[in-house]
């Protein structure tokens, strides 16, 4: 399985990407037309913006087979014919020694590659020829010197059952694309289009958000703000307190764990944090928005959720908002439009990154380092699983 594919899953599915209205699709706001925004920030001046950002990337022929292949075997199972060398299955399994299951020889969802030699000797080569959905027991023996001491030369039973094979560039074929969830996908050619349009529009999107996350920076540098009323900032930390909580199941942590791996922080003071950023920037564009009299027109409105609906294939207004409300739908468009706004008129010049000797952009230190290392140890926690079966 390749890593990272659920990421870019959902990069695809849903594509545009917003700073200072929220970093989801989904907003997160108070009731700023109820709050006299006025009050509570000093706008700084925007009459002469002058910002700069990387080209536009452009997107490759590369990425887009890659991705046609990548997305095609994590979304198929392939059921109708039986394993062979190479394939990687996803297995359910338990491991017994004189008819008690021991620890860490149990697993279910595991993916593995035949031929890999990841398992004891035997393990792989027994799947070999088995259908999916049929479930055999391997009678197999632990090396002499295996780690684990109890196991250590031991005869045990695996009872596997082959759940799907994961599909490969061998097995695509048009029949399966209508079941993948692309919408209005329905054979390889429309799902390569598909995938084309898409990376397309995501680039645009991205080229978008650092423009405006870059004439927000610099707006915010002369701007001030009063302290917000407590009333107005709960939904901006329950809205974060629901992205973090959705993003520590993920990993299977709980909130605590999550954050202090992570964020390098508690998730009371990421929530507090983040939201007062979201709130702060939505009061300031809702000023700006007062001062130069844009505003979303619920005709404006009712045709966004409309395209939506229509593009993402989602029957009803309900669906489409989730937990949302309508106001806080219209609020997030609204950011938008002032962004847009504002891009208009600012003066944007586009430089390319600097690069190291690999010809590859040179990162933040900083926030390379923090990242990174962060990602890195969720996904080695996450990911520990299993093991006793492995070499």
């Amino acid at each position: 399985m390749k890593k990272g594919l659920a990421f870019v899953l959902a990069l695809l599915m849903t594509v545009g990407v917003m700073t200072g209205c929220g970093k989801e699709a989904t907003p997160i706001a108070g009731s700023l037309q109820s709050l006299k925004v006025e009050d509570y920030v000093t706008v700084g001046d925007y009459s002469n913006l002058a910002v700069e950002v990387a080209p536009m990337v452009e997107v490759t022929q590369e990425e887009v087979d890659y991705y046609y292949t990548a997305l095609y075997e994590e979304r198929v199972q392939v059921t109708d014919r039986a394993v062979k060398e190479g394939d990687t299955v996803v297995i359910d399994f338990v491991g017994k020694k004189d008819g008690v299951a021991f620890e860490g020889g149990t697993s279910e969802g595991y993916p593995l590659e035949i031929g890999s030699g990841s398992f004891i000797e035997g393990f792989e080569e027994g799947l070999v020829g088995v259908l999916p959905g049929n479930t055999l027991d391997l009678n197999l023996t632990f090396p002499a010197d295996y780690q684990q001491a109890d196991l250590a030369g031991a005869d045990v039973v695996f009872t596997v059952t082959v759940n799907y094979i994961m599909a490969s560039a061998e097995d695509m074929k048009d029949a399966d694309v209508p079941s993948m969830g692309f919408p209005g996908v329905t054979n390889l050619a429309e799902f390569r289009t598909y995938i084309e349009d898409t990376l397309a529009e995501n680039a645009k999107a991205q080229y978008n958000n650092n423009v405006q996350s870059a004439i927000m920076a610099q707006i915010l540098e002369t701007t001030s703000f009063n302290e917000l009323p407590d009333e107005f900032m709960e939904p901006y930390r329950k809205g974060i307190k629901e992205q973090l909580e959705g993003y520590a199941a993920q990993y299977g942590m709980d909130l605590e764990t999550f954050a202090s791996m992570a964020l390098g922080m508690s998730a009371d003071e990421y929530v507090e944090e983040m939201a007062l950023s979201e709130a702060q920037q939505q009061v300031l564009l809702q000023a700006i928005a007062n001062k130069e009299g844009l505003q979303m027109t619920q005709e404006e409105i009712d045709a966004k959720m409309a395209e939506e609906m229509e593009k993402y294939e989602i029957e009803t207004k309900e669906e489409l908002l989730g937990t949302a409300s309508e106001e806080q739908y219209a609020n997030f468009y609204m950011c938008r439009k002032v962004l847009e706004f504002l891009a208009e008129k600012a003066t944007i010049t586009e430089v390319v990154p600097e690069q190291d000797l690999t010809g590859a952009p040179l990162a933040n230190p900083v926030e390379s380092s923090e990242e990174t290392g962060a990602e890195t140890s969720v996904e080695v926690e996450a990911a520990e699983g299993s093991e006793a079966a492995a070499e």
